[in-house]
């Protein structure tokens, strides 16, 4: 299989949309990810793969902990701050540091912080493991937007239609 019809193939996969962030000198770097996944609840692990061709990802995977915030239905405007430059992703989005002071961005259909764990690399990607510290999650009535077939979308829009 080709590049171009891989990730072709890859695009038309329902994702969450993560945005995986950490601190460099105090101030908040991150980047969005259409790869975050639970792997194991014993220990609690998560993890990510992240393309080493990104400036962001070449920070980020240096990173010893790491906060994941899969964005809630109503977090459009958080994507679209995260497609720009990365110095400004943050600039004008509503997050806190949690307890240990990593970014958390509020009302994120789920938060949680992690130390890496491990990394691998596999391809063009690096995988990071981390094992989770701490999560929140969202309410039984919230939903998180998911990347489908090159556009934003949620599990409500599926089951509406």
């Amino acid at each position: 299989m080709n590049d171009r019809d891989f990730r072709l193939m890859a695009r038309s996969l329902p994702t969450t949309v993560t945005v995986v962030s950490g601190t460099v000198n105090g101030a908040p770097l991150g980047m969005v990810v259409g790869s975050f996944v639970p792997i194991s609840s014993n220990p609690a692990l998560v993890g990510f793969f992240g393309d080493r061709r990104s400036n962001t990802f070449t920070s980020i995977v240096d990173m010893t902990r790491l906060s994941f915030c899969v964005l809630a239905d109503n977090q459009h405007e958080v994507v679209e701050k995260f497609r720009g430059p990365a110095s400004n992703r943050f600039d004008g989005v509503d997050w806190y540091p949690s307890a240990r002071g990593l970014p958390r961005i509020r009302g994120s259909f789920v938060s949680l912080d992690a130390e890496v764990h491990s990394r691998a690399e596999l391809g063009d990607h690096i995988m990071v493991v981390a094992r989770v510290l701490d999560s929140e999650v969202g309410g039984p009535d919230d939903a998180p937007i998911l990347y489908h077939r090159f556009q934003l979308t949620t599990p409500r829009a599926a089951t509406s239609a």
